[in-house]
């Protein structure tokens, strides 16, 4: 029985395209909002660690330094937590200082990613930010979405940053307030087309490798009934050259990386 969604491994493509519907972004239109992507600082549950993290992340956006970031890396802030400066200080009790393994992306730009052998991106920043702020020694450690709920129960990271907290179970790991939100869109090229879902009737939809994204692809009803099925590419780059080569009519991303993509390649 053939799956709706199959996960290629390409190893070796190269890049170039990717697609967004009626607004314009560079030379993608968005066609649909799929849902919303929210990125959270995720630790075990029952860890005394997640309220301090929720505590640094509060004092981030109470000081700017959070939004700083943001704009850094988005062209402007589009963090979305509520600042707190004094948060810290509404600590009952602080866990005992260590180094502290925070897990982060390393191939999902601009949120985390490796180049020429150095982390870079929103987490890099918000995790050293973090780690000056409680005088702790931060060290990275790369992780998937696919194995954040594994990593954090071996202990082999303490907090995972840059991922939807929904990708674990709230019963057993702490998942703080969403800093940073993200549309999950549905997009083809400008030029493109294809103006509503019922145009790809028969066309196949490339999906970036992220369980937020996956799901909300599975979940939408008009692009399960029109599309003929979806191929999931390990980074952007690999399903922008899906798109350019005809592979996939449209692909499902979030907005942030897409613009991102577009700052970067114009």
């Amino acid at each position: 029985m053939k799956k709706w969604i199959a996960l290629v491994l390409l190893a070796a493509l190269l890049a170039a395209l990717c697609g967004c519907g009626q607004p314009e972004i560079s030379s993608f239109r968005a066609m649909e909002v799929l849902g919303e992507k929210q990125f959270c600082a995720i630790c075990r549950g029952g860890d005394k660690l997640a309220p301090l993290i929720d505590a640094a992340l509060k004092t981030l956006a109470g000081n700017g330094q959070l939004a700083s970031i943001t704009a850094r890396w988005l062209g402007k802030d589009r963090s979305c937590l509520e600042g707190d400066v004094n948060a810290m200080n509404a600590l009952e009790e602080l866990p005992t200082p260590r180094k502290l393994i925070i897990g982060v992306e390393t191939n999902y730009n601009p949120i985390a990613f490796e180049e020429n052998g150095v982390l870079r991106g929103i987490s890099v920043d918000l995790a050293e930010a973090i780690g000056a702020l409680i005088g702790w020694e931060v060290m990275l450690l790369p992780i998937s979405a696919d194995d954040v709920a594994a990593q954090l129960a071996s202990g082999n990271v303490d907090c995972a940053l840059g991922f939807d907290g929904r990708i674990v179970k709230a019963d057993k790991y702490a998942v703080g307030a969403p800093y940073l939100k993200s549309d999950i869109l549905l997009a083809v090229r400008a030029e493109s087309e294809i103006r509503r879902m019922k145009d790809l009737d028969g066309c196949r939809v490339g999906v970036i490798h992220d369980p937020a994204v996956l799901s909300a692809v599975r979940s939408s009803e008009k692009l399960t009934k029109h599309a003929s099925g979806a191929t999931e590419y390990l980074s952007l780059e690999r399903c922008i050259n899906a798109l350019d080569n005809g592979w996939c009519a449209a692909v499902a991303m979030d907005s942030l990386m897409l613009m991102y993509y577009k700052e970067n390649t114009n």
